[in-house]
């Protein structure tokens, strides 16, 4: 068994044992490199990190920090060493949480740990030779009987993706549909004229939502956006300057449909991640109308790009508006007593998605972040929402899949459904969390083991079919003929994925329109042809098919890891039992312990 703990920086304490930081991506390259130079493969990762104390912690930025550093971010660039230095190597990664899921009725959900949950649901489907489960414990009281708990665990290889112990009893995620009448399930939550505050409201689901509102109880609607609108006074002119499909254009049109419903508009600049500009547009949104009734945060960017790829920027730019603007406005309405505060989930939190593990992430805390405040009294839900048609960024989803396929996308929510499935959410009696999905939830759930980035190319090629190659377009690069077998099967792989005939060994891969999903069916692709293993990054580090044929020489030239396998003994277990008794007097000075057993054995 190796060990390794939190620590500033990378080192070796001992024999099998390390320090990293767990904020920092090149410790775990030094790690896995360290692990490869001695022939140890891992079967089983265990991570720990995502542990907490005891007791009830505040939710503030601070923990929110802590609980990306030691959860999401780690397992992210885990996943990054390991398809650099172990690339194709199965295994399984099992993360271990406390108290991120409320299983008793007086547990409240640690929030902060949630966006974990995108991380582990995304890393199998760009990654099919890495299994991940969460297994969810409360700090323990007997840190033996947690040992038995998680040995008996990995031992069994169950198939459930998220479990719970609590006592001397395993629970199972469920989803089970309900369903939810306006008569029979209490009033909806709105008031006629009420006032209301979207954020994202002047997105396309901030909008749809605004509309809903005006029709239903003429509401008096506060709508933030970062970008806001142009002072009133001016919009005419705006129009008159401007075509008319221009965004700004477009929205101070639906902002004036919205109106003529019989709603008041107050649209606002306010970006709802900075707490001062919010505590300022809730100030100025109360001195126009008054109380403010509730809330919706519709507020979001889209998630893309594969995890190998994932810089903490790039993660951030997407996590930052549901994650942060969440707990800006649960502080801003803390003192304040809103009917409802509505936060816009996705079905990705629960399904997960190629390309949007950040993404999956940020839904996944607003769910958890619901689940908290309902246990403490605070009203406030999250609605999975399913894709609504040509609203918002499913946009983006539409405009891809037509470019592929030619067609559009059939599936997903309209207008009408979204909006009675919004009334039926804000329902009195309605759970803090419900999922609306065009199509039955545990079905989709089955289906997912098989969802990962080549089965969803395998769909966007067939939907394409049989297509002829196009000639080679203009490059930066004159046309160089392959030169050796190596060269040759890549070309012919490129040639087929990509649809340019011929393509030249110095010819670059995105200039010719790759991307970076098409970049895992062509290592895919090459691994079979050339049976070498090779991690997706070696594409974009050498984008060429004869930088590609280098670096498959080279990890030719290289012997194969794993020629000795660390059985656990009965010191391992020992070693793990002295770890967990550590959680149970201090907040875990962290701990990721990689359970290294010989292949068909577990510890």
């Amino acid at each position: 068994m190796v060990l390794a703990n939190a620590g500033a920086h990378f080192a070796r304490e001992a024999e099998r044992a390390y320090t990293l930081d767990p904020r920092a991506p090149e410790d775990y390259h030094a790690l896995l490199a360290e692990l490869r130079a001695a022939e140890w493969q891992p079967h089983t990762i265990v991570h720990l990190w995502s542990l907490g104390d005891a007791g009830p912690a505040e939710l503030d930025e601070a923990a929110l920090d802590r609980g990306l550093d030691r959860g999401f971010y780690s397992l992210l660039w885990l996943a990054q060493a390991l398809d650099r230095h172990m690339a194709g190597a199965a295994l399984e990664l099992v993360a271990v949480s406390g108290g991120l899921h409320a299983v008793g009725a007086d547990e409240r959900p640690r929030a902060e740990q949630a966006p974990l949950l995108g991380a582990l649901k995304v890393i199998p489907q760009e990654y099919p030779h890495l299994r991940c489960r969460n297994v969810d414990v409360l700090p323990p009281n007997s840190p033996a009987r947690l040992a038995d708990q998680l040995l008996a665990e990995l031992a069994a290889g169950a198939a459930e993706p998220v479990v719970a112990y609590r006592g001397a009893h395993r629970w199972a995620q469920r989803f089970e549909p309900i369903r939810i009448d306006d008569d029979a399930e209490g009033r909806p939550l709105l008031r006629e004229r009420g006032v209301y505050l979207i954020t994202g409201g002047l997105g396309g689901l901030g909008l749809a939502l605004a509309e809903e509102l005006a029709r239903a109880v003429r509401a008096r609607l506060v709508l933030l956006g970062r970008t806001g609108l142009p002072e009133r006074a001016a919009w005419d002119g705006w129009l008159a300057s401007h075509a008319g499909d221009d965004p700004t254009s477009a929205s101070i049109g639906r902002a004036r449909a919205i109106e003529a419903l019989g709603a008041e508009v107050l649209p606002l600049r306010a970006d709802v991640t900075d707490p001062a500009q919010l505590h300022a547009a809730v100030a100025a949104a109360e001195t126009r109308f008054g109380a403010i009734h509730g809330v919706i945060h519709a507020a979001g960017v889209p998630g893309g790009g594969m995890i190998q790829l994932k810089t903490r920027a790039a993660a951030e730019r997407v996590l930052a508006p549901k994650l942060r603007g969440a707990l800006a406005i649960e502080a801003a309405f803390r003192e304040r007593s809103p009917d409802f505060i509505v936060l816009c989930s996705s079905l990705a939190a629960i399904l997960g998605g190629v390309g949007q593990a950040d993404y999956c992430a940020a839904n996944g805390f607003l769910d958890a972040l619901a689940q908290a405040a309902w246990q403490r009294g605070a009203p406030i839900r999250s609605i999975n929402w399913d894709r609504w048609r040509n609203t918002g960024m499913a946009t983006i989803a539409e405009a891809l899949h037509r470019r592929h396929t030619g067609a559009d996308l059939a599936d997903g929510l309209t207008a009408e459904q979204g909006v009675a499935a919004f009334r039926r959410a804000l329902a009195e009696r309605a759970a803090p969390q419900v999922a609306v999905s065009t199509y039955d939830l545990p079905a989709l759930l089955e289906q997912q083991s098989a969802y990962n980035a080549s089965s969803v190319l395998d769909t966007l090629e067939q939907a394409q079919g049989a297509r002829p190659a196009h000639p080679r377009p203009q490059l930066g690069s004159a046309y160089a003929e392959p030169r050796t077998d190596a060269e040759r099967a890549i070309a012919a792989i490129w040639e087929s994925l990509l649809g340019f005939a011929p393509i030249g060994i110095h010819d670059d891969f995105f200039e010719l329109g790759g991307h970076s999903l098409l970049a895992t069916r062509v290592i895919a692709r090459v691994r079979e042809a050339l049976e070498t293993e090779l991690p997706v990054r070696a594409l974009f580090d050498s984008p060429t098919i004869a930088g590609l044929a280098q670096a498959i020489g080279q990890a030719q030239a290289q012997p194969e890891p794993g020629g000795t396998i660390g059985r656990a003994t009965d010191e391992d277990t020992e070693q793990l039992l002295a770890s967990l008794d550590q959680l149970s007097e201090a907040s875990v000075d962290a701990l990721l312990a990689a359970l290294l057993a010989e292949e068909g054995q577990h510890p």
